[in-house]
């Protein structure tokens, strides 16, 4: 729920060996794939994967030269392919707000001591005017409750843990939905087993990254997946679900963290 996105820009690093790894110079947090060729031709072996506090992650290459990696947290990263190495910035991903639906990303900013107060007169003024302002506050109001009853209603996902089991279930709403995403995170430590559905597994700095896919989730259709969790605690994190129409309209969705006793 998470949106992860890429910038047009690629960073591109060489050296005389002609080696050369390539990766977005911008990406959201999320997963995300880098390549690597040697004389123009996909690299083979492993590539490393740097987080801003200096964790080192390996991953193997795959027929195509790619690797992919959950990029968690936000900062500078360097992928290295031997001493061949390229950057990425990780920026702020969507945050999702308490009802499991995408919020919009949280900058925090400090109050300063020398910002004056505007009278209330000056911005009820505003308001007093005849001018196109009710119009436009009313028009903003009905676009974003038609956004969320089109879009983040489409797709409904809950998470639960009973004893040492985890259940997902999400429900389309909305059109029949292709390329569909589910992804969950089990927090480091912690051991998993018995998939209801077998996923891709990934390393992170949080934990171990499961995502599922799924061809084609029909309208009125409901994709459950369960597994085996124990040694966890505290709180487990949100399960994310995306999925593309026919259109090519994204619809997500995120449930709430769980706090376990």
């Amino acid at each position: 729920m998470a949106i992860l996105t890429f910038v047009l820009a690629l960073a591109f690093v060489a050296t005389a060996g002609a080696a050369e790894v390539r990766i977005a110079s911008e990406i959201s947090a999320g997963s995300h794939n880098a390549y690597v060729f040697e004389a123009g031709a996909p690299a083979s072996g492993s590539v490393d994967f740097v987080s801003p506090s200096g964790d080192v992650f390996a991953r193997e290459l795959d027929s195509n030269g790619a690797a992919e990696f959950y990029f968690d947290s936000v900062g500078a990263w360097n992928v290295r392919y031997g001493n061949v190495s390229a950057k990425t910035e990780v920026t702020q991903a969507m945050v999702f707000a308490s009802s499991g639906n995408y919020a919009t990303p949280i900058t925090l900013q400090s109050a300063s001591k020398e910002t004056a107060i505007k009278p209330v007169a000056a911005e009820l003024s505003l308001f007093s005017s005849d001018s196109f302002l009710w119009p436009a506050l009313f028009f903003a109001l009905l676009g974003a409750t038609a956004w969320y009853f089109f879009g983040y209603s489409v797709l409904k996902i809950s998470k639960k843990a009973t004893e040492d089991k985890v259940t997902i279930i999400v429900e389309n709403r909305g059109p029949s939905l292709k390329e569909v995403i589910l992804t969950d995170v089990a927090p480091e430590g912690t051991r998993t087993t018995f998939f209801s559905e077998v996923p891709e597994v990934s390393e992170t700095v949080l934990g171990n990254c499961f995502r599922w896919k799924k061809a084609l989730l029909r309208n009125g259709e409901a994709w459950k997946i369960s597994y085996k969790l124990q040694d966890a605690k505290g709180v487990l994190r949100n399960a994310l679900i995306v999925g593309t129409a026919v259109n090519g309209r994204v619809f997500k969705a995120a449930s709430t963290e769980l706090e376990l006793d």
